[in-house]
């Protein structure tokens, strides 16, 4: 691909991946629109949109992202390069402390303070029936009951 150095490679490729997942975040959470087509043309639709989109967009959009790094890093003063390695260093150091540091201290708190609820409260019998936390099994006849379609045409629940 031609990108300027290793760092910016590899910085490039870390925000590519941020700003694409901020970017499909409203598609996962919409999803994609019904269409009526038949399995093999859903099938050739997706993996022409999907699937060659996200084998051509990732090289692109590093590609874009590089040569951008690469200009203004050019321009850049040795102060503004010390300050970016500031930067670099204290965004390790908070995402040390709060992405890996601050769930292991809540999970340690929560296994001694609620042991019992941290580590799940799983009602064994023969086989796994459910939970003391949730209330109920779930497990008696008394919960299933069919599709009306399925009950015939007398059924009335």
């Amino acid at each position: 691909m031609h990108l300027a150095t290793p760092q910016s490679a590899i910085l490039s490729a870390v925000i590519f991946n941020a700003l694409i997942i901020v970017v499909l975040i409203p598609l996962a959470l919409r999803g994609v629109r019904y269409r009526p087509l038949g399995a093999a043309a859903l099938l050739r639709r997706n993996l022409l949109i999907y699937g060659l989109g996200g084998i051509v967009a990732p090289f692109l959009g590093i590609k874009f992202i590089d040569v951008i790094c690469a200009r203004a890093a050019s321009g850049l003063g040795d102060n503004m390069k010390e300050q970016i390695k500031i930067a670099i260093r204290f965004t390790l150091v908070t995402t040390i402390l709060f992405g890996v540091g601050y769930p292991l201290a809540v999970t340690g708190l929560a296994q001694l303070i609620f042991p019992r609820q941290a580590n799940g409260s799983l009602l064994d019998g023969e086989k796994p029936a459910g939970s003391r936390l949730i209330g109920q099994p779930f497990t008696g006849d008394s919960y299933f009951h069919p599709r009306p379609s399925a009950a015939g045409a007398g059924y009335d629940p």
